[in-house]
């Protein structure tokens, strides 16, 4: 069901207009700029403006998005190392390489790699045995490839999700089975939970230690079927939680990783 409906959300959202609200971390709240409205702070812990809160530091931050890191070499990573004469194999193979797209789970016990060459191939390893525990084809979509590029992945729980925000779309893959969706707005938070905005009013917490990436909690922020726009989302990770901030409508919605809920929407102030 993940691929069905994320092909829905490929056909449907065929243009994505510019966001209109700018939200991003400031200390411990949440600093959220309306086009044509005054800077507000927004509690994380809440989702309620911080009354008297002063935005003139805040606002200096400069605009946009942070820069995305980049992609850390797998063959640097200690995992890889440690695993010692087991892996001996998986080493000289990576060496050969000139750059490695790949990444390694928090546990230190998986590495998954994307080969060169046509078809793109993904194979993840154990770094127990050294083994190759799956191998399976990234380009089978039975459509037009989705608008993600290849050039960076990470481990979220089993799973390994291909692109990273600021964009909007990525894939994630199962790393034993290779069963993958396109995810629209999705955000990686903590306990291997993964937020997805999808764009028509719904709001999903999903759970990546799971094959299915299981539905745990969702919020429906409105109907698509009253309203043409496109909801447009941030989703500011502040430890254990997260708030998500929308526009189309404006509103903010509390994320507990911990209780795995999402709150109520609440609504952004108006402007005058």
């Amino acid at each position: 069901m993940r691929e069905v409906r994320a092909l829905l959300v490929l056909v449907a959202i065929t243009g994505v207009a510019a966001a209109e609200t700018e939200a991003r971390l400031a200390g411990d709240n949440a600093l959220v700029c309306q086009d044509g409205c005054d800077c507000v702070l927004i509690d994380p812990t809440t989702g309620a403006v911080v009354r008297g809160g002063d935005v003139s530091d805040a606002t200096d931050v400069a605009d946009g998005d942070s820069p995305i890191p980049a992609q850390p070499d797998v063959r640097e990573s200690p995992a890889l190392a440690k695993c010692g004469a087991p892996c001996k194999q998986l080493r000289a193979r990576l060496a050969k390489r000139e750059h490695v797209i790949g990444a390694v789970d928090k546990a230190g016990k998986r590495l998954f790699e994307i080969e060169d060459g046509f078809p793109t191939m993904g194979s993840t390893w154990s770094l127990v045995t050294g083994k190759r525990l799956a191998r399976f084809s990234l380009d089978d979509f039975g459509g037009p490839p989705p608008p993600v590029d290849l050039d960076h992945v990470a481990f979220v729980g089993r799973h390994v999700v291909a692109g990273e925000r600021p964009d909007y779309y990525t894939i994630d893959y199962d790393s034993i089975d290779g069963m993958h969706g396109v995810m629209f707005q999705a955000t990686p938070i903590a306990h291997d939970l993964v937020v997805v905005v999808d764009g028509f009013g719904r709001v999903d917490l999903q759970d990546f230690t799971q094959r299915n990436g299981n539905l745990v909690a969702h919020r429906r922020v409105k109907s698509h079927r009253r309203e043409e726009e496109t909801m447009i989302a941030k989703t500011l990770v502040f430890g254990e939680k997260a708030l998500v901030v929308s526009e189309y409508p404006s509103a903010t919605l509390l994320v507990d990783t911990v209780h795995r809920t999402i709150s109520k929407p609440r609504a952004l102030p108006k402007c005058d």
